[in-house]
């Protein structure tokens, strides 16, 4: 009996890392850490911008006008496949590609799908000082099928 729980025990921290494992891979990312320079869009006071992000299967879509030190940024995004909840984060870059802060665009909760409010985003966010760039960055729950 005591073997069986401790099997079960250790199993269990088995799924745990493994889950940790996979949601800090699926994208996320730490204030401070440097993010690649194929992942970086540079900023620009030059009225409406358009541009689109691609990134391990993250499509992000989006218009973004930088005036007085805000960020009007809108949008949409897609990824392949079906998910149990998803969070889009847009992340502030210095001139080196250090994360200097992060702010939530979007989020679905658990089982709430792309048709309840869709997949997109509108948000006005002060710049932080010293930001030059942005980048993305997102997590996801593979859906689990129907329970």
């Amino acid at each position: 009996m005591k073997s069986s729980i401790q099997f079960s025990t250790i199993r269990s921290w088995l799924y745990i890392t493994f889950f940790m494992v996979l949601f800090c891979l699926s994208g996320c990312s730490k204030v401070g850490s440097v993010i690649p320079v194929d992942q970086r869009m540079e900023l620009s006071e030059a009225g409406q911008v358009n541009e689109i992000y691609n990134y391990r299967g993250l499509t992000v879509m989006y218009t973004y006008i930088l005036q007085d030190g805000n960020l009007q940024l809108s949008g949409r995004t897609s990824i392949p496949g079906r998910v149990d909840s998803f969070d889009l984060r847009v992340l502030f870059l210095d001139s080196s590609g250090k994360v200097l802060q992060q702010k939530l665009l979007y989020s679905i909760g658990y089982r709430q799908g792309w048709w309840k409010g869709g997949p997109f985003f509108a948000k006005t966010f002060q710049v932080p000082p010293g930001t030059t760039g942005l980048s993305f960055t997102y997590s996801f729950t593979p859906h689990r099928g129907r329970r």
